[in-house]
């Protein structure tokens, strides 16, 4: 193989590794939730996270307790803010109630089972992301876990939506669309010449 067509095949080698890797996105997954707290209380909800560690949606509940009374959390309510970390997630209502919840495993990929960690995830009640839990009525989670499921795309092949390429991938495509432009316009200035 001569360089002329070494350099012929690059940009469409480029184009190609960059559609393979397109489908290599992570999926998207839901997760239901549930949990016993310390007063007797209830934690139950599901929350979707998209291939990036986002939230796509999430709709949380909590049963009255002796101190603390029911609570929804959802990404749409009035003051929604929310969080996540690899393996932790956290629901706000502006700024005066928490749902913080830890997990033993990360949660972009699904499983059948990642259980919470107990005592780290609580759910209080007062000021500025409830930063002092002593200020305010608090309760902890005695037990709980998340089933996660991969959610399917409308072909049902299980990645979360369409395959969207990553941002390495638009590169490798727009620099390969370039190069095979560039050499079709050398190519063509030659043949002119």
């Amino acid at each position: 193989m001569t360089f002329a067509m070494i350099r012929r095949l690059a940009p469409l080698a480029l184009c190609a590794a960059a559609l393979a890797g397109a489908t290599a996105a992570k999926a998207d997954v839901e997760w239901t939730v549930d949990g016993i707290f310390d007063d007797g209380a209830t934690l139950h909800g599901v929350f979707d996270l998209n291939q990036y560690g986002d939230f796509s949606s999430y709709d949380m509940n909590t049963s009255a307790g002796p101190v603390i009374g029911p609570i929804e959390y959802t990404l749409h309510g009035a003051g929604a803010q929310s969080w996540t970390w690899p393996s932790k997630v956290e629901f706000e209502i502006g700024y005066t109630t928490t749902l913080h919840l830890e997990f033993t495993d990360n949660l972009t990929p699904a499983e059948a089972n990642n259980p919470i960690v107990i005592g780290p995830s609580f759910e209080c009640i007062t000021s500025y992301s409830c930063f002092n839990l002593q200020n305010g009525p608090t309760r902890y989670l005695v037990s709980g876990s998340a089933v996660g499921r991969t959610i399917p795309d409308d072909l049902g092949n299980g990645n979360g939506g369409n395959a969207v390429p990553e941002p390495a991938s638009w590169a490798l495509m727009i620099v390969g669309f370039g190069m095979a432009g560039g050499l079709l316009r050398a190519r063509r200035q030659t043949i002119l010449a």
